[in-house]
């Protein structure tokens, strides 16, 4: 997304990494790069202006992962949004956990942020751009 549109991709995507490929859907590109961050929910409406507006419909909105030469987008971080007036839900920061210090391995500093708390699900955007700084660099 830049200030005048919004990219969508149809990408494959999983809950777990070694789940294999079966769901396709038009996702939200948020960043793009070695890693690209993508963003789901189940509807999408776009106002008169150019407002996208990510409507629930079941469970939260999730973030997937797809880097470079994978074939499937992962499931990185639940979205809770903050309309909602809160900024986690009960288990919302579990694949967060699990998964991120995987998918970002390579840079130890950004997992050791991570394990430390420093970043959670809801700074995943900052947390890609991170990481594709440093695999730019490499």
């Amino acid at each position: 997304k830049d200030s005048s549109y919004y990219s969508f991709e149809r990408v494959n995507f999983v809950l777990k990494p070694d789940d294999p490929p079966k769901k396709t859907g038009w996702l939200v590109v948020l960043e793009e790069g070695y890693a690209k961050l993508y963003y789901k929910t189940d509807i999408y409406k776009i106002d008169p202006w150019g407002q996208l507006y990510l409507i629930l419909d079941e469970g939260l909105p999730m973030n997937f992962l797809q880097k470079e030469g994978e074939h499937k987008a992962v499931l990185v971080a639940l979205s809770v949004p903050r309309l909602l007036g809160m900024n986690t839900a009960i288990g919302s920061e579990k694949p967060f956990k699990t998964y991120a210090p995987v998918a970002f391995a390579e840079d130890e500093d950004l997992v050791n942020k991570i394990k430390n708390k420093i970043y959670s699900s809801q700074d995943i955007e900052e947390v890609v751009q991170i990481y594709n700084k440093y695999m730019d660099r490499k």
